[in-house]
């Protein structure tokens, strides 16, 4: 097999822009000081901790660059505590801007209590899990049908470092469904999202299927590490059921509905019909040539004769209809048994003429009526003969 072909030097050079230009956007994005910067304020809340701590004993390092809680920090004294995707603000009054500032705080503490307990007060921002929103609201697309028995909520996620989003979803009936939620510390979806609740939106792209989903919060995670997603809960013993038939639902295992034993018999006996026409017959290549026509030129091009002046229908040999998988009646005008059938109408109808009225007979027994159809049927296949 060939390598491929390299690329010039004009398709090197905007490969390289493009990489560069991803590669500056992603370095500006670590840079950043600011875990919440494309957060809106109303969904961030302003908290306290206080955490009791041993003489000289240090506060868990457990901060990234941008002074965000990457790993839960239980409380010993069972009060609030920090959380992964908290954000450090100021630690006993003093502002922390950078986490060097924080690093050398929290050991000038442990330095100066080396002897004594002492309590560590620190300021944090949280983000806003959970929104209720009501069944008319904005963020839900106008498209979704609003049934009975379930709740809706807006759910903001925020990444952090190491982190992961930690749901399985799947597409059912034009929903996404959560499937199931990674419990783990690192995961960002177990703090706001459940098994069974829906997806409806993510921002404000609607989502119908698995697909669109996964793109819509990649590219809201990469873009800004945080995400925001419309969800609807079941809330009712009946919204319940159809939240669980949804989760049940398998495509692997989805029945195969079984034909009747007579169209089964049907299409088998067409296939046999089928397969021995093909043996006994050779289909033609086309629909009407001229004769005069070379070889060559009949093997590739396809010219109508110009004789042909009357438009001639395209015909099976057998009039089958695919749908029924049956015979079906000659069109009047074509076919074989056109004339057995002309004359057996022609026949009942003398017959019924001939109950209701008798007409008279001429000397060779038949009516005068009855010759003159049969002297006009032989006028026209004589015709017809000298035509063709």
């Amino acid at each position: 097999m060939p390598p491929p072909p390299e690329p010039n030097g004009e398709e090197k050079s905007k490969s390289r822009k493009t990489q560069d230009k991803t590669n500056e956007a992603r370095s500006k994005k670590n840079k950043s000081t600011n875990a919440l910067e494309s957060v809106p304020e109303n969904v961030i809340e302003k908290k306290t901790v206080v955490y009791r701590l041993a003489a000289g004993e240090l506060f868990p390092d457990k901060i990234n660059h941008k002074k965000q809680i990457y790993k839960d920090i239980p409380n010993p004294s069972k009060g609030d505590a920090l959380v992964a995707g908290d954000v450090i603000k100021a630690i006993n009054d003093k502002e922390v801007t950078t986490r060097k500032v924080w690093t050398e705080e929290v050991r000038k503490l442990a330095k100066k209590n080396a002897t004594t307990d002492y309590d560590i007060t620190i300021t944090y921002l949280r983000l806003i899990g959970k929104v209720p929103i009501g069944s008319g609201s904005e963020f839900i697309p106008a498209a979704h049908d609003i049934p009975a028995g379930f709740s809706y909520l807006i759910a903001h996620m925020i990444m952090f470092t190491k982190a992961r989003l930690g749901i399985e979803i799947k597409g059912y009936n034009g929903k996404v469904y959560i499937t199931s939620v990674d419990n783990g510390e690192n995961s960002v979806g177990k703090r706001v999202l459940r098994v069974g609740d829906a997806i409806l939106a993510v921002g404000k792209t609607s989502v119908a299927n698995r697909q669109t989903c996964r793109e819509a919060l990649n590219e809201a995670f990469e873009n800004k590490y945080y995400a925001w997603v419309v969800i609807e809960r079941a809330e009712q013993d009946t919204a319940a059921a159809l939240v669980r038939q949804a989760l049940a639902f398998n495509k692997k295992n989805e029945p195969d509905m079984r034909l009747a034993d007579d169209n089964l018999e049907i299409c088998a006996k067409e296939l046999l019909a089928m397969k021995e026409r093909a043996k006994s017959q050779k289909m033609p290549r086309s629909i009407e040539r001229d004769p005069k026509a070379s070889k060559r030129r009949r093997r590739h091009d396809l010219k109508f004769s110009e004789k042909l002046k009357v438009e001639k229908p395209i015909e099976m040999d057998q009039t089958i209809n695919p749908i029924l998988l049956r015979h079906c009646p000659p069109l009047p005008g074509f076919g074989v048994n056109d004339s057995a059938t002309n004359s057996n109408s022609t026949s009942n109808s003398t017959s019924s003429t001939s109950k209701k009225k008798k007409e008279p007979k001429g000397k060779s027994g038949k009516s005068p009526n009855s010759a003159a159809s049969t002297s006009i049927q032989g006028k026209a296949k004589a015709a017809s003969r000298k035509k063709r």
